[in-house]
């Protein structure tokens, strides 16, 4: 006040001291750091227990979840990539009806397929199964590849035809037409270059239930049909074996047969053996080679 006084007694107008800017002088607040990487650390782990959660309900439960129509495409485009190396007839291709995912008790993922069809280029089935349940191999999951361990069919069908000439016709449908492997040493050589794709390399065990043969043979003009059948497929580093066990539906008392092949994959040789039980003696001459 005093130096405002003198100041006016000599004229001068006193200038006025700034106005404190009270903004300037606030803290600033600090906006919390990280909170969009904490937001999404969260979203994912409760995905990854939410997924977790539902896998080991489908372990414990044993029901299945039914994939949208694009998991099916995806699943027929990668059964048809694998399957492009072998012997199958070209421009061949898998069908699916469905497909539903599942977990066994050991916690492998396992898949139902609905309506298989293996339809040929002119677009006729060559194979046509109801249901077929595979399993998949773990450790080709966890590098991205989807390799079946374990597969089990159920109600496929199967006609074979013998030739006058001792010629074998292997035709896995009704509609199919004749164009199969015409001895058993080119179903040998076939089966084992299957199982030799990249695809099944994981593949163990083929299990068939359920199993339908129709055998004609044209040399003894004799025709069977073979109900209530079951197939195991083993497919080991040394050997592929089979076991197919069959009833013969034709005749009063049905009649049981068990045929076991053994095919070693190095000499390309294979040891076949058969059991029968109630068959009449004229059917077993008929199908003497």
């Amino acid at each position: 006040m005093q130096d405002q006084t003198v100041a006016l007694e000599h004229g001068i107008e006193p200038v006025a001291a700034p106005a404190r800017d009270d903004r300037a002088e606030r803290p600033r607040r600090r906006l919390p750091r990280g909170r969009g990487g904490i937001s999404l650390t969260v979203i994912l782990t409760l995905v990854l227990i939410t997924g977790a959660f539902g896998y080991l309900t489908l372990a414990y439960t044993g029901k299945t979840l039914r994939l949208p129509t694009w998991g099916v495409a995806e699943i027929e485009a990668r059964l048809n990539d694998g399957l492009a190396q072998t012997r199958l007839p070209r421009n061949a291709g898998f069908s699916l009806g469905g497909v539903e995912l599942g977990v066994d008790r050991n916690f492998v993922p396992r898949f139902r397929l609905r309506d298989i069809r293996l339809i040929g280029s002119n677009g006729r089935s060559l194979l046509t199964l109801p249901e077929a349940a595979v399993a998949l191999d773990p450790a080709a999951l966890l590098t991205g590849k989807v390799r079946p361990a374990q597969v089990r069919l159920a109600g496929a069908r199967i006609s074979i035809r013998r030739d006058a000439a001792g010629g074998i016709d292997l035709v896995l449908d009704d509609q199919a037409q004749a164009t199969g492997p015409k001895s058993l040493s080119q179903v040998f050589a076939a089966a084992e270059e299957l199982l030799a794709s990249p695809v099944l390399a994981s593949l163990t065990v083929i299990e068939a239930e359920g199993l339908t043969l129709s055998l004609t043979d044209d040399r003894a003009g004799r025709s069977w049909q073979v109900g209530d059948g079951r197939l195991v497929i083993e497919n080991g580093t040394g050997a592929v074996s089979a076991e197919l066990g069959l009833t013969l539906l034709d005749g009063a008392d049905p009649a049981q047969a068990v045929l076991t092949l053994v095919a070693d994959k190095a000499s390309r040789t294979a040891r076949l053996t058969a059991k029968v039980d109630n068959m009449a003696a004229t059917d077993l001459a008929a199908m003497a080679p």
